[in-house]
């Protein structure tokens, strides 16, 4: 199956390391500094995999959520991410 976008919050969706390099499928990547759960160097590393290596890539730091609050907080930019047809996105 194909994927028209990929949203994520505090980690990576599974096999998105498969997506090759300037792969046109939008991903939006959600992330805490402080997040419990995740470590945060790994989540930087995603989101500059995703800045950097994807066409239609792009991350966003939240500063001092935890693992839900990030989740909780990330919400809102999801559903506009989804429900903004793609060529409206930036």
């Amino acid at each position: 199956p194909r994927a028209t976008a990929i949203g994520a919050v505090a980690g990576a969706p599974p096999r998105l390391f498969d997506t090759k390099p300037g792969a046109e499928v939008p991903v939006l990547y959600i992330y805490s500094t402080t997040d419990e759960i995740a470590p945060e160097r790994e989540l930087r590393k995603w989101a500059a995999f995703i800045d950097t290596r994807l066409k239609n890539g792009k991350s966003i730091t939240l500063d001092k959520h935890t693992h839900i609050e990030a989740a909780k907080a990330a919400l809102p930019r999801l559903f506009e991410f989804f429900l903004t047809p793609p060529s409206a996105r930036e």
